[in-house]
C-alpha cells in the first residue's frame, strides 16, 4: 500500500521531531554534567597530545601538524575563582596563573616573564567523545602559545583533554 506524499512528509517531520529532542536532551544532560564538574574543580590535570605550529612570517602563513610525544601533564591547582588565581605545575616549574571562569569553560592565562606573550589554556565544559559521566571524565581542552623564535613569529595550538582531580 502506497502512502500519499503529503502523509509521508508529515510522518517524516513527526519522526524528526520525536527523535531530535532525545539526542539533544542526552547532549544537554552531558553538558550540564560537565558544567557542574568543571564548576566544582579545585584541581585540573591536562594532557595535550597533538596540535599545530603556524609560522606567521611566511606568505601565506605555514601551518604544520604535530604529535606531542611528551607525556608530562600540566596541573592547575589551588583554583580560586573569587581571586582569579591558580597555581600551574608543569615539568619546567611552578607559577601563578590568572583564572577566567565561565559556565562553559575554565581558562588559565600564564604570562611568562621572559617573553611577555600569553599562554592560554582552556578546559571546556564538554565531555570528550567516548567519555563516561564520572568524576574523572575527560573534558576537551586547548592551549594557545604565541612566541618569537629567532626571526619567526610562531603561534602554537595544542589539543587534548583535562580532568578534574577529586578533592
Amino acid at each position: 500500500m502506497a502512502i500519499p506524499v503529503n502523509k509521508l512528509c508529515i510522518l517524516a517531520v513527526g519522526v524528526a521531531l520525536v527523535s531530535a529532542p532525545t539526542a539533544t536532551t542526552a547532549q544537554t544532560d552531558r553538558d550540564l554534567f560537565a558544567q557542574r564538574l568543571l564548576a566544582s574543580a579545585r584541581t585540573v590535570r591536562c594532557k595535550f597530545t597533538f596540535g599545530t605550529v603556524t609560522r606567521l612570517d611566511s606568505t601565506p602563513p605555514k601551518t604544520d601538524r604535530r604529535v606531542l610525544s611528551d607525556d608530562r601533564d600540566i596541573v592547575f591547582d589551588q583554583i580560586d575563582r573569587q581571586e582569579h588565581r591558580a597555581r600551574e605545575i608543569a615539568h619546567v616549574g611552578t607559577t601563578s596563573v590568572e583564572v577566567v571562569a565561565s559556565r562553559e569553560a575554565l581558562t588559565f592565562v600564564e604570562m611568562p616573564p621572559l617573553s611577555g606573550f600569553p599562554n592560554v589554556y582552556t578546559a571546556f565544559a564538554r565531555l570528550a567523545p567516548g567519555a563516561s559521566e564520572t568524576v574523572t571524565a575527560d573534558l576537551l581542552a586547548v592551549v594557545s602559545i604565541h612566541m618569537i623564535a629567532g626571526h619567526e613569529i610562531i603561534a602554537v595550538q595544542d589539543y587534548g583533554r583535562c580532568h578534574v582531580v577529586p578533592d
